[in-house]
């Protein structure tokens, strides 16, 4: 409803039509400042979001939490309910200072296309066929001082994690049963380059638990600069410059 220069909407606190904002406290008026183009910023109050379905954003957007660290985005995704957190599309997004969880068969966060920009963020506990962290797949993403990791690329059986772990340890070169890129899978060629933080502890029934760059047709740009990354865990198929 618009009135004067003020946005409502449901559990929305403030926004404003002339800034293009929305100060949110809810999930659903998550979903509805995402799917309002007239709010091109959305901000977070403390709190976890437990989400009925994916976010999916398909436009330019900034979405941040108010205090960096104190905003969770729970997928609560299950075996009977699989959904991932965040889906991009389209646009160009900025994610900043989000707790991202979750996600399950979905991932945390899915980048299809557009241009992402992920700050301060950690991203865990999310399993997907790969990228159970981050998968990009389309687009370019770049990300600073951000942290993946406790996530899982899974086969579609939805093993238990500590099946899954056992396999990863002991059958690391079976590919025809295994899946990659636990923290971060990327095969887009808008390529990923990643700024400070760490990537660890995460697991893949395959290769790269922590980092899968896939094999495409056409050639894949990855920068790692500053960040923690357990080697063991990396698979480039790619030509990638890292300097962890």
């Amino acid at each position: 409803m618009l009135w004067g220069h003020w946005i409502f909407l449901p559990c929305v606190l403030a926004a404003t039509q002339q800034q293009g904002s929305a100060l949110i406290s809810s999930a659903d008026a998550l979903h509805a400042s995402l799917s309002n183009r007239a709010i091109r910023t959305v901000v977070l109050t403390e709190g976890e979001y437990f989400l009925k379905e994916t976010l999916t954003i398909s436009r330019d957007v900034v979405l941040r939490a108010e205090t960096a660290g104190t905003v969770v985005l729970n997928a609560l995704g299950s075996r009977t309910t699989p959904r991932g957190v965040l889906a991009v599309v389209n646009g160009t997004v900025e994610l900043e200072g989000l707790d991202i969880t979750g996600g399950d068969k979905g991932g945390g966060v899915h980048v299809a296309g557009g241009v992402v920009t992920i700050t301060s963020c950690n991203i865990y506990r999310n399993t997907a066929v790969s990228g159970g962290g981050l998968a990009v797949t389309g687009g370019a993403v770049t990300t600073f001082f951000c942290n993946f990791f406790d996530n899982e690329a899974l086969q579609a059986s939805a093993q238990p994690s500590l099946v899954a772990r056992s396999c990863c340890r002991a059958n690391s070169k079976r590919l025809d049963s295994c899946f990659q890129g636990g923290g971060v899978y990327v095969s887009s060629a808008g390529g990923l380059s990643i700024f400070n933080g760490y990537i660890s502890n995460n697991v893949a029934v395959s290769s790269g638990a922590n980092l899968r760059v896939e094999n495409t047709s056409t050639a894949v740009n990855v920068i790692v600069r500053l960040v923690t990354l357990r080697t063991l865990g990396v698979a480039f198929i790619t030509p990638t410059s890292i300097d962890p």
